[in-house]
């Protein structure tokens, strides 16, 4: 028996069709309306063919508009555009078949493409309400079972009245109440089957927690003498953890991914690869800042100029992080105390290494050499993280991926000192969120609010 292949709806095939031939249709028609001949830009058209296929796909564009408000569609599609462009000139930089084509070109089709584009989405969004006002999508559903996620359910649905589900009744034998949400409550299972016949039920909403595998069979054998269709919720979903769960199979067993690196396969190629070339760009640009800093710390004060502090790396494993040397002393292991502000410890050269952030740039050989990452949460020292994460579930989650020198909770203001168990809550609430959402555009956005940044915020 073959395990289940996943699917997805005509529509969402026929928009993952479409930008990419109105992408590069538009720019062949922009190209021949600046005369240019047709084998100058043929190549290019046919790279924008795929890129944009790739690029969409990536960023999760396609998704059925039953699932994406047209704002979030919109937004998506945005980010889409611009990683796309912003591709197309780099590799112009390096090739022939793109190095011919006018900038103004380049400008004019990211333009005319992007509102296309846009003016479509709105077209189909609006139509798709014409029709759910008019009773052409409007779907009747029921649900059968109450758990923790059937308010969810219920909340959503009656949140996004533009999917046309009309929750008829709900279904619970062993019901106190009469009513749900507004819903009425029937507590009479053997009613059931005969309603969504009688009543033309669209879709059947199980809740299965409290029932047996011989009801749970009788159940499916009756709604399988029917043509609704059957979706089944648990309470486990209503759970953070399982939020952003990945569906795999192993061989006909439904597995849920609740805890997993996002950086599998090409995603880690793409990361490593990433890291590689920012970092080794990177330690060519800022070679003479670090050659001062280092003349610096040695004319300033005694002591070496590196600073090398055991830290939790990829899976938990300890790693060496370097740093240069801020402070009078260079403590590491269970000993280690904080650095606060006005530290008596910290030399006035330090101060302005740390106020700066130069003293984190020799990490950029922690990440050339693959100990760390560029994007990713901070590593803390070992003796710390021993200590909050027995009190922060989850905290051990961030080490899932590799260490960065800058990362999502850095952006959101949460560097420095921490002085509270809510700031590591809150850190490790961030880095858990880039964990879920990983991307190369995200990647891209925390480098440069990173750059912004820099010299605004004071870590101690």
């Amino acid at each position: 028996m073959k395990p289940p292949k996943h699917t997805e709806p005509s529509i969402v095939t026929l928009f993952r069709v479409f930008d990419s031939l109105l992408g590069a249709v538009v720019f062949a028609l922009l190209c021949t309306g600046n005369g240019m001949p047709f084998s100058s830009f043929v190549d290019a058209s046919f790279m924008i063919l795929f890129l944009v296929v790739v690029v969409f796909t990536y960023l999760k564009v396609y998704r059925t508009w039953q699932v994406e408000s047209i704002l979030a569609t919109l937004k998506v599609i945005v980010k889409g555009c611009l990683v796309t462009f912003l591709i197309l000139v780099a590799l112009s930089s390096f090739l022939s078949t793109l190095q011919n084509i006018p900038a103004q070109v380049f400008a004019m089709w990211l333009v005319s493409w992007f509102f296309l584009l846009i003016l479509t989405r709105i077209g189909f969004h609006w139509l798709m309400i014409h029709r759910i006002i008019r009773g052409t999508y409007n779907h009747n559903a029921i649900i059968y079972g109450i758990n923790a996620t059937t308010p969810q359910l219920i909340r959503w649905i009656q949140n996004n009245s533009w999917m046309g589900i009309n929750v008829k009744c709900i279904f619970n034998e062993q019901s106190s109440v009469k009513a749900l949400y507004g819903i009425k409550v029937i507590r009479s299972y053997e009613l059931m089957p005969k309603y969504v016949r009688d009543n033309k039920i669209d879709i059947v909403y199980l809740s299965l927690t409290d029932v047996n595998a011989a009801k749970a069979d009788k159940i499916l054998k009756d709604l399988s003498d029917t043509t609704a269709a059957v979706y089944l919720i648990s309470d486990i979903l209503s759970y953070d953890f399982v939020q952003n769960a990945r569906v795999i199979y192993h061989g006909n067993l439904l597995v849920f991914s609740l805890f997993d690196t996002p950086h599998q396969g090409v995603s880690l190629f793409i990361k490593r690869l990433e890291d590689i070339a920012v970092s080794a760009v990177g330690l060519v640009l800022v070679s003479p800042l670090l050659l001062l800093a280092a003349v610096g710390i040695k004319l300033t004060s005694p002591g070496p100029v590196l600073f090398r502090q055991w830290r939790y790396g990829l899976n938990g494993h300890p790693i060496q992080v370097l740093k240069f040397r801020t402070m009078t002393v260079a403590e590491d292991g269970y000993a280690f105390q904080q650095v606060i502000r006005n530290d008596s410890r910290v030399t006035h050269f330090g101060k302005f290494l740390r106020k700066t952030s130069i003293d984190e740039l020799p990490q950029l050989f922690n990440v050339l050499r693959g100990d760390m990452s560029l994007i990713g949460p901070r590593p803390h020292a070992i003796s710390m993280v021993d200590e909050y994460r027995k009190q922060v579930p989850g905290a051990m989650l961030r080490h899932m991926i590799k260490p960065g020198i800058t990362g999502l909770a850095q952006i959101y203001g949460t560097r420095g000192e921490i002085d509270s168990i809510k700031l590591v809550e809150e850190r490790i609430r961030y880095d858990q969120q880039y964990l879920k959402n990983w991307s190369l555009y995200l990647d891209i956005k925390i480098l440069l609010k990173t750059a912004v940044i820099l010299f605004t915020k004071e870590a101690y």
